[in-house]
């Protein structure tokens, strides 16, 4: 965070959606070394895709997806979403940008899921990773900095949470098309 700055009225917004509401600018960062590498909590994983969000200038936040293969379908059930923070946001910044996004996109969620996620989901500082790995019975994991934090058993949310960034549905499809490994 900048010492006496003053950031334009992000507090209602969370780090992975807030490109969804704003203007953002996308680089596809890929290179070679990174597509080798496997995540430490998903062994074997391969890396599909990756961009960079900004909102204007202030980069938020890089979303890289894996699954076993390093390549997308819709009808995967196995795969993982990181995302690398550039700034700190709050738990409830982040549950309440998820919630918009689900019903922008008009997706049936449940109650349950925000309270889930308010028991796992930790602050999130600059530099920390958040990963969901989506496993073959559409469970959740999460892992904050490669340390698992908490499980949300219901296949309908692993469908819905990620959504928000892989759904034809998504409010910026660029960004989709990049995770995908269709992006440039």
């Amino acid at each position: 965070m900048l010492k006496g700055f003053a950031w334009p009225n992000l507090g209602s917004f969370f780090g992975f959606i807030l490109l969804l509401y704003s203007g953002s600018l996308f680089s596809n960062q890929e290179n070679t070394a990174n597509k080798a590498n496997v995540i430490a909590s998903v062994p074997n994983y391969q890396l599909v895709g990756e961009a960079d969000v900004h909102w204007l200038w202030v980069k938020l936040y890089t979303a890289r997806l894996y699954t076993p293969s390093g390549f997308y379908n819709n009808t995967l059930t196995t795969l993982s979403l990181e995302l690398t923070y550039a700034r700190d946001f709050k738990r409830e910044e982040l549950i309440k940008g998820t919630l918009k996004e689900w019903q922008r996109q008009k997706l049936n969620f449940l109650p349950k899921w925000t309270e889930d996620l308010e028991k796992i989901w930790p602050n999130i500082s600059a530099n920390d990773r958040l990963l969901l790995s989506v496993d073959k019975d559409h469970y959740s994991d999460f892992f904050h900095n490669d340390v698992y934090i908490g499980s949300i058993k219901d296949k309908a949310f692993a469908t819905a949470f990620t959504a928000i960034w892989l759904s034809e549905n998504t409010q910026k499809p660029e960004l989709r098309q990049q995770l995908i490994g269709y992006g440039s």
